[in-house]
């Protein structure tokens, strides 16, 4: 009988397997989680096997027997295994039998791999891969999920950062370099699934956002903020008290849009250097 099932992965059931193969052994213990948590990186076919609750050690062995069983392999054989992308290499060599209990869930991983542009590399990051695998609502151990939490702390998680500035704290804007991977996420994080999110995401994605201005861009608003205040609200920059701010930072809390009165009067201050000549102000 064909060694292959009708999906093109091995089958390895092989008769008279030694104590240490047999079946039992291949599911992934609390034990064994742990230690594969603190690893920098996993292969492939370790991050699959790990995923679906298998242990990679046994298969890595089973191999080697299934190998040491088959003989010496033509060189047609040798070439066709060293040009296997990592995926192929996975459902080659490194696939769950067809008896096994994580089959099923081997076989959605690997379907839903198949068919992603991440992990194309041979190399995975290990918080990196389970948290995409909870992306794509594919099960995942919770032994393995806790050792990972408990050595490298919460797994990333895909969205949206707030950012901050100092000089307008009530206004956060969204990061919109983004989404992506967000390793240790702060409080202050967006859900890309989120609609009012996607829209402002879509609003923008055709604009550069920076968190500097440049030069000219920076005057050009600071010629409108200082023009507005001396012609709308009566600024005058050369007075030691002035009721333009007070009137401003009304007129912004009115619109849903706050500002404090300290950093409405930098900006004005600053606005006010623009001019070309204050004494006929």
């Amino acid at each position: 009988m064909d060694s292959k099932t009708s999906s093109g992965l091995e089958s390895h059931a092989t008769p008279d397997l030694p104590r240490h193969l047999s079946e039992e052994n291949q599911y992934l213990k609390d034990h064994a989680a742990i230690s594969w948590a603190r690893f920098d990186y996993w292969q492939l076919w370790e991050a699959m096997l790990l995923v679906a609750g298998l242990c990679p050690q046994y298969f890595e062995q089973l191999e080697r027997y299934n190998r040491r069983m088959r003989g010496q392999i033509s060189e047609e054989e040798a070439f066709a295994a060293i040009s296997l992308s990592p995926i192929e290499e996975a459902a080659h060599y490194y696939s769950p039998s067809l008896s096994s209990d994580k089959l099923c869930e081997w076989f959605e991983l690997y379907d839903v791999l198949s068919r992603s542009e991440s992990f194309r590399d041979s190399k995975v990051n290990p918080s990196d891969f389970v948290a995409w695998a909870k992306l794509k609502r594919l099960p995942v151990p919770e032994i393995l999920e806790a050792a990972l939490n408990d050595i490298n702390g919460p797994l990333p998680v895909w969205g949206y950062e707030e950012r901050y500035y100092p000089d307008d704290a009530d206004r956060p804007q969204i990061a919109l370099d983004g989404p992506k991977w967000i390793k240790h996420p702060p409080a202050h994080f967006l859900d890309p699934m989120d609609s009012q999110i996607q829209r402002h995401a879509a609003n923008d994605s055709t604009a550069k956002i920076t968190d500097e201005l440049l030069p000219k861009e920076r005057d050009s608003l600071l010629k409108l903020v200082i023009g507005m205040a001396v012609e709308q609200y009566g600024y005058d920059p050369k007075a030691a008290r002035n009721d333009a701010t007070a009137n401003i930072e009304t007129d912004l809390r009115n619109l849903g849009i706050p500002l404090d009165r300290n950093t409405i009067l930098k900006w004005v201050r600053a606005g006010a250097e623009l001019l070309p000549d204050q004494s006929a102000i």
